[in-house]
């Protein structure tokens, strides 16, 4: 888990849980069981249709077969930046490692990379919860831009549009969904 607040730099690995972010957590596992669908099969992304192991079905987590790529290099390839800012790697390495994380970095310090990067690295549907709509559509458009598949759900779209953006996620099409509490 990856919790976000704007503030002064703070990274801290443990179990943070508040009330509000219990429910936001609730909600979203439950909308990632329900892309899953019943069986909660594990849901096929861009890179396992492309990777021949997987196609044989012997699984793979991109590591034998040259899809993987590394922290550095996502962030070069994806976002255009040499290095990480101060703070973003710990986050990003203890989220690699599974650890329940807490960040708070002030405005401009690239809190959404800090679990972007991850969302790339990581197999599955990663969901990000914000309340900010007009900051989850420019992030969700400079994601696909940088080639991301990315969609957002919130109260600005249609019912046939939000049914389009869970169909798609449910194929496998995106790595992030932004969704609004």
């Amino acid at each position: 888990m990856f919790v976000s607040f704007g503030s002064q730099f703070y990274a801290k690995t443990a179990p943070f849980v508040s009330a509000v972010t219990q429910s936001s957590l609730y909600a979203a596992r439950q909308i990632l069981m329900d892309l899953a669908g019943p069986k909660r099969k594990r849901i096929q992304t861009a890179a396992d249709r492309r990777c021949i192991r997987w196609k044989k079905g012997k699984g793979c987590k991109h590591s034998l077969c040259g899809l993987f790529m590394d922290k550095y290099e996502v962030l070069r390839k994806y976002f255009g930046y040499p290095d990480f800012r101060e703070g973003q790697e710990i986050l990003i390495d203890s989220i690699l490692s599974g650890q329940d994380v807490l960040g708070i970095m002030p405005t401009g310090a690239g809190k959404s990379i800090c679990y972007q990067v991850p969302a790339l690295l990581l197999s599955g549907i990663t969901l990000v919860i914000s309340p900010l709509i007009s900051l989850m559509k420019d992030q969700v458009q400079a994601l696909n831009q940088a080639g991301i598949h990315a969609a957002y759900i919130n109260s600005s779209l249609s019912e046939s549009q939000i049914s389009k953006a869970l169909r798609l996620a449910s194929a496998g099409q995106y790595k992030l969904i932004y969704v609004a509490p």
